[in-house]
Parts: C-alpha cells; structure tokens; sequence
C-alpha cells in the first residue's frame, strides 16, 4: 500500500491561504482532529446460533458489507435478546459501522451509517459501532461516504490485528490511532 505521508511532497503550498501538515496540505482554517473527538467505538454483540432468526433486527456483517447506509427496510436479521443486551448493543440514527474482521485485506473496513432510529435493533459481534459523540456536528450523508474512502479503509486496515489467519480491526486501535487524525 502507499504511504500515507508523501514525502516527496513539495515544502511551497499550493495556495498562500494553505498550511503543511503531517497528512499534507490542508485549508489554513481547517483543524486536524482525532476520530474519538467525533466518535465512541465499541464492539458489537455475540451470541450462539440458537439465539438467532427471531426476535429484534440486528445489523450484521453482510448488511454493512454490502450498503453504504441501513435502514430498517434493508436490515432482515432478527436476535432473541434480554433487555440488558439490548441496552448495551442499541443502536441509532447516525452510527457508523464497520467490517471488523476477515480472512482477506479486502473485505475488512467496509463501512455503513444507519440512517433512521430502529427501535429496539442492535449490532453483532462481527462489526464495530462508531457512535457520533455530538451528532449535531457530523452530516449522515457525509458519513456515508467520508468512511468508504479508499484512504479510510488502508488506515483501519493498519490498525488490524491478525490472529488464526484473519484479521480484526479493534475498538483500541482506532481509539488510540494518530492515523485517523484529519480524516
């Protein structure tokens, strides 16, 4: 993959009204940000197969995978769960999730952002929720691509861990990442 400094990059701006930052050139007024200033990460929820097929949606690996944006029509899976489980693994309008784990670098990082409440709907354990921490400064349409980006995948993909021959990409890595800053 390429690097994600270029350091072959020239040291005169592009436009006087530009300043150099370790990711580039960037709008003088711009600010370089961490994600966990925007976002909450966690881990989604586990269960056995019985708990499965019935009861509330639950957002899986392939819905994230194969859509951009979820919504309550797209989201077909269903979990039988307590309350509490259902209070810890909630889910809302807003949130980003991603592809945490897979046997190749090309389908991990996929990303999604749920774009309406579902009540009583949860996440599985085969994806991670970022939850905006003020949702008023994040736009969804926004969050539905900024994260699909080629740039945003190669950077979680860096902050994965293999483990048995598959990789998982963790809430502490992204948490604690410099890479994600200016993103």
């Amino acid at each position: 993959m390429p690097s994600l400094v270029d350091n072959n990059a020239t040291t005169t701006p592009p436009k006087s009204d530009f300043k150099h930052t370790e990711l580039g050139w960037i709008p003088k007024d711009w600010e370089m940000k961490k994600i966990e200033d925007y976002f909450d990460f966690k881990n989604g929820l586990n269960k056995g197969k019985e708990f499965f097929g019935k009861g509330i949606p639950i957002i899986n690996y392939m819905d994230v995978f194969k859509k951009p944006f979820l919504n309550s029509q797209n989201i077909i899976g269903k979990v039988d769960l307590t309350e509490n489980e259902i209070e810890r693994f909630n889910v809302r309008k807003g949130d980003v999730f991603f592809t945490r784990t897979s046997e190749t670098q090309d389908e991990i990082a996929y990303s999604s952002v749920l774009v309406e409440d579902i009540d009583n709907a949860v996440f599985s354990g085969f994806v991670l929720r970022a939850r905006p921490n003020n949702i008023e400064k994040l736009d969804i349409g926004f969050t539905k691509y900024c994260f699909s980006t080629y740039l945003a995948s190669w950077i979680q993909v860096l902050n994965a861990t293999l483990l048995n021959n598959n990789l998982f990409i963790t809430n502490i890595g992204l948490s604690n990442s410099n890479r994600f800053r200016g993103l």
